[in-house]
């Protein structure tokens, strides 16, 4: 079988065959030329060489460097799929049958009842365990739909191939398709012609699910059923709801002012209307299976009476199903499923009724009772290998328990849709309510934190409505954003349409409402009182009621500082304790990895997110005294793709690092940039949830025993924090640092020419960098190379440590032998270092900085910084150089390394050219510019494989 080298190999040569045919063999020869510099100087890097090839890219046309750019660019997203295809681990997958693989769900299980857990014990896990990805949308997705689609064939056509007995055999039909698809590839639009909307990225996510995880989710579930049986045999389990998916795309108003009210409902009609299609298709295929006949199998008599009262309740909608069907109770029955979920998806889209006003399932658990009348009377008569097959080892779901399955995790809302806002639009429309109602002679805004609170709790408590709806604004929208005059009345809309979608179509298509940016008790009953007007929280006759979780997001360093705090005030207050009592005494907490890693650097960040989830444990054990009864506490991890944003390592290794009694219900972002990197092929999407849902499962059984060092070592982390914390904020706050940033990187380029996402870089139309999305700012410095959000502070800290006492380069190497989150965060900082490349950094200062001054101190400033990281991480590991210590991932940096290299020096030429002023070039070479440049941001990306 072919090496992932030889198949990118072989691809690469058929993608230079596209490029002579298309291209011209000026724009091969010159990529080629290229390409050989950037490998020489890999295997030996000479300065003069390297300014000779400086030199030549810069004499190339702006449409040389478009074509080779393409070429790069095209590479990188044919070897990324090429090695998805072929990596060790997906084939050890598609063969290992009921082996136990690590990581597995298997093993995860297996390692469980070795370690002494019981079966009583492993159910109690089960019903402790909640694992929600929450799919966000990409505000910097480089790729357009048909090419991703593209993609999708070219790994089809590998794995295919790959898979094969005799691979071989089939290479000459194989290049024949492959080069097919490259040649479509190089002939169509790589980037979008217009900037997508929010209702694009809506639709765009419904690909996962269509080749994905509609089917997959089900054989997660199957999986986890067959290793229990394994694990305990002759133990029967129930098996909650251990793992749905909610998301934000197009609910999260977060600076995003597409998001709109209309825009959430419309999403939530259209994920309904998606997963109703999905059931009525499902239904129709079983009806052709299930041809059963009452002459020849026999049928459960609580089924037919149940067949029967269905023809009796709607004669109507029902009208010669019976005829059709003679003596086939089984196609009866299902056809007349398939009419009320057609009616269902009819009433959805506000289309007439046939039949019966009444006809339609009242909710997805009004389906699952009829599709359990179903299994019960395929299990009683000899057919329940439709429903499941058992053996003592495995379980099998057939296809009428597929359906089920699918019903319960998708409902009928698909995805449960989570509110974003930061917290000062809800302090601004309070402020306008205020002035609407004439209540008192200060503005709500001006008032202090106390005061807030004691007018919140009472208008809460107050069971008269304060908001005048009639007197509201009609909201007026220019390009699609409501006017700037009426971002209030939009704020107030916005929870009105949140209850009318709860009572029109359940409250499961809209679970959550998050306050990004909080900081106070007061930005928490800001949003208390906004949904109580709007009827979502509702008190005073009988047991409280709330349909959402309302969740605090904490993000910068600061506000994880003080999060407990926030909690336990919150839980002293009267007002939430009515709303904590409707949530049956769960509250949910999200913690910002982006934001405070832009606030406080990556050593920082991690240590005080991972602080403040202890104290967070802390704060709800002592609530249960003050509520009477114990608060059930559930975090909402938001980590991103990269090392700089709170992810780069895997996400199971990173769940177990988390501290004791955190990890049970746990939520956490699928950042949009990554989720097809995830979720884009069933094994590849399989092996990922089955390793993350294992981890949950393990850190929730919580059987490992707690290092004695423990303490030890977190006092020592407390101390590198600080010394981290002060050498990155005083990067941060040097008053010529955002001068240099703006210069250094591309940010504004991003936030200019960006057609990658609906959503703004900014939050606000500012130029502090507060007000940068965490995302832009990580994207803008992988870009040429830096990857600083990744290091920046920790080589300072790690040395200083080491320094201060001759025993703790010792302590650090225990630290990292023994304890999971400093191996986890040194890893991945260890594993961004590598990604590096300071010759290139400082070339892009020199070209890109204007004054010599501000070049000069800040090179020095990183180079200093790098080369401290790097030696201490290798220092503490004990290897001689980057990833010596994995020589799987060394080894796929240097085949990508050279090709990287091309297109940053491309990009930093053509970063010169499109800021050079209007005055010296035309209109359609500053087109070309632009549409270059958002190419080779393109490349980089796929080189890459993030956008940060």
């Amino acid at each position: 079988m072919e090496t992932i080298r030889q198949i990118v190999g072989f691809v690469g040569s058929l993608l230079g065959d596209v490029l002579k045919s298309l291209a011209g063999t000026e724009v091969f020869e010159k990529e080629e030329h290229i390409r050989g510099e950037t490998k020489a100087l890999r295997a030996s890097f000479d300065a003069e060489r390297f300014r000779t090839l400086q030199e030549f890219v810069q004499g190339l046309p702006t449409r040389m460097i478009a074509a080779v750019t393409r070429a790069f660019s095209t590479y990188f997203q044919l070897a990324n799929i090429c090695e998805q295809v072929c990596h060790p681990e997906r084939l050890e997958f598609r063969e290992r049958h009921s082996s136990r693989q690590p990581d597995s769900l298997l093993d995860t299980v297996l390692s469980l009842r070795e370690s002494g857990l019981e079966a009583a014990g492993m159910q109690a896990v089960l019903d402790r365990t909640g694992l929600v990805p929450v799919m966000t949308a990409h505000p910097t997705e480089a790729r357009r739909r048909t090419v991703r689609e593209r993609l999708g064939h070219v790994g089809d056509v590998l794995g295919s191939w790959v898979l094969a007995e005799t691979p071989s055999s089939d290479r000459q039909a194989v290049k024949r398709e492959l080069t097919r698809q490259i040649t479509a590839m190089w002939s169509s639009d790589d980037t979008r012609a217009r900037r997508p909307t929010v209702m694009d990225e809506v639709r765009g996510g419904f690909d996962f699910f269509d080749h994905v995880l509609f089917d997959l989710l089900p054989e997660v579930y199957q999986e986890l059923e067959s290793a229990l049986r394994a694990a305990y045999p002759g133990h029967t389990f129930r098996i909650p709801l251990v793992l749905r998916f909610a998301s934000w795309i197009g609910s999260d108003a977060d600076g995003n002012p597409f998001v709109t009210p209309e825009v959430m409902a419309t999403t939530v009609r259209e994920q309904r209307s998606y997963v109703l299609r999905r059931y009525i298709a499902a239904v129709a295929a079983l009806a052709k299976e299930l041809s059963h006949s009452t002459k020849q199998a026999q049928f459960s008599d609580g089924f037919l009476a149940e067949l029967e009262g269905m023809l009796e309740a709607y004669p109507r909608l029902f009208e010669g199903v019976a005829a059709r069907n003679p003596n086939e109770p089984y196609r009866q029955y299902l056809s007349c499923v398939r009419l009320l979920l057609e009616n269902t998806l009819r009433l959805t889209c506000d289309d007439e009724l046939v039949g019966e006003e009444n006809a339609v399932f009242q909710d997805a658990n009004h389906l699952l009772d009829s599709l359990r009348w179903l299994e019960e009377s395929l299990v009683e008569n000899g057919s329940a290998m439709y429903v499941v097959e058992e053996s003592p080892r495995d379980v099998v779901y057939g296809p009428v328990r597929m359906l089920t399955r699918q019903v319960e995790i998708f409902g009928f809302h698909l995805v449960t849709l989570d509110i974003r806002q930061n917290s000062t639009a809800h302090e601004h429309a309070i402020d306008a309510v205020f002035e609407l109602i004439g209540r008192g002679t200060a503005a709500y805004s001006s008032l202090d934190e106390n005061s807030r609170v004691a007018v919140l709790t009472d208008m809460v408590l107050d069971r008269r409505p304060v908001i005048p709806w009639d007197r509201l604004p009609q909201l007026e929208y220019q390009e699609g954003r409501v006017k700037p005059q009426l971002v209030w009345a939009e704020s107030l809309q916005r929870v009105r349409t949140l209850a009318e979608l709860q009572q029109r179509f359940g409250p499961a298509c809209i679970g959550t409402y998050i306050i990004s940016m909080c900081s106070d008790v007061s930005d928490v009953l800001e949003v208390l009182f906004l949904l109580k007007e709007a009827g979502v929280f509702r008190h005073g006759d009988g047991d409280p009621e709330c349909d959402v979780d309302i969740v605090p997001l904490f993000e910068t360093i600061e506000d994880l500082r003080q999060s407990h705090h926030v909690l336990a005030r919150l839980c002293r207050n009267d007002a939430y304790q009515v709303q904590l009592a409707a949530r049956s005494l769960v509250q949910e907490v999200m913690l910002g990895y982006s934001d405070s890693c832009k606030d406080g650097g990556y050593l920082t960040s991690n240590w005080e997110l991972y602080r403040a989830q202890q104290e967070l444990v802390r704060a709800a054990g002592e609530a249960g005294d003050v509520l009477g009864s114990p608060l059930t506490l559930r975090f909402f991890h938001g980590r991103g793709g990269t090392t700089g944003r709170g992810g780069g390592g895997p996400i199971h290794q990173a769940i177990l690092a988390q501290p004791r009694g955190t990890v049970g219900e746990l939520r956490l972002t699928e950042q949009g940039e990554v989720i097809w990197a995830k979720y884009g092929e069933p094994t590849r999407a399989h092996r990922y949830l089955e390793q993350v849902l294992g981890a949950v499962l393990t850190a929730t059984a919580n059987v490992a025993g707690e290092p004695e060092e423990r303490a030890r070592w977190e006092t020592a982390m407390a101390e590198m924090s600080g010394t981290s914390f002060e050498h990155y904020r005083s990067l941060l706050g040097d008053p010529d640092f955002l001068e240099f940033y703006r210069q250094a990187t591309p940010i504004e380029e991003l936030a200019r020419t960006s057609k990658y996402g609906a959503r703004p870089a900014k939050r606000a139309k500012t130029e502090r960098l507060e007000d940068l999305r965490a995302i832009p700012w990580v994207f803008s410095w992988n870009l040429i190379r830096c990857l600083l959000p990744a290091w920046y502070g920790v080589g300072t800290a790690l040395t200083s440590f080491i320094r201060a006492d001759e025993g703790n380069l010792e302590l650090l190497r225990q630290m990292y032998r023994c304890w999971p989150k400093f191996r986890t965060e040194l890893d991945n900082c260890h594993q961004a270092l590598a990604k590096v490349d300071m010759h290139l950094v400082c070339y892009a200062i020199d070209r890109l900085v204007s004054r010599e001054d501000l070049r000069e101190r800040f090179k020095r400033l990183l180079v200093s910084e790098y080369e401290l990281t790097r030696d201490a991480i290798l220092q503490v590991i004990q290897v001689e150089e980057l990833l010596g210590d994995n020589e799987q991932l060394q080894r796929t940096l240097r085949v990508r390394e050279p090709y990287l290299d091309a297109l940053s020096l491309l990009f930093i030429e053509l970063l010169c050219r499109v800021r050079t002023p209007l005055s010296q070039h035309d209109a359609g070479e500053q087109e070309l510019l632009e549409e270059s440049t958002a190419l080779v941001i393109n490349g980089l990306a796929n080189g890459h494989k993030s956008t940060g």
